[in-house]
């Protein structure tokens, strides 16, 4: 087992970080395809 001591690791850092910025994209890139296929209908119309 690991030392138990307060705050995170430098690793366990770089992990939690990554699975922010992979999240934060796909959330990016959802809203930005939402968004655009709507501006598109609309100026269609």
């Amino acid at each position: 087992m690991r030392p138990q001591r307060p705050g995170f690791t430098l690793a366990e850092m770089i992990v939690v970080m990554a699975i922010i910025a992979i999240a934060a994209a796909i959330v990016l890139v959802s809203l930005a395809g939402r968004a655009r296929a709507s501006t598109a209908g609309a100026l269609a119309r």
